[in-house]
């Protein structure tokens, strides 16, 4: 999933701000870098098994999965123009009063 962030966020981030966003990501995946084997390691320990990391792990996966999915939307870059469709190409628009 770690990859498929990267290429998101290099494909739509603005073309003046894909730095910063890329750092922004980077900050986040580092954070829970540090955190869920902290958070894992006293599941472990109050637990005496790996069975409800495991849970948390899944559930995580599953929740990721599920944003991509229904919550994300369509992509693409903010300073894209939108895409032409045919009734766009089908009659000229002439501006009221440029005759």
């Amino acid at each position: 999933m770690g990859a498929l962030g990267w290429a998101i966020i290099s494909d739509v981030s603005p073309k003046r701000s894909a730095g910063m966003n890329g750092a922004i990501f980077n900050t986040f995946g580092s954070v829970a870098g540090i955190v869920t084997p902290i958070v894992i390691g006293y599941m472990v320990q109050s637990m005496g098994s790996f069975n409800g990391a495991l849970i948390y792990v899944a559930l995580n996966a599953a929740g990721a999965f599920i944003s991509y999915a229904f919550i994300v939307g369509e992509l693409r870059r903010p300073d894209d123009e939108p895409p032409v469709t045919d009734t766009d190409t089908a009659v000229p628009h002439v501006a009221s009063g440029s005759l």
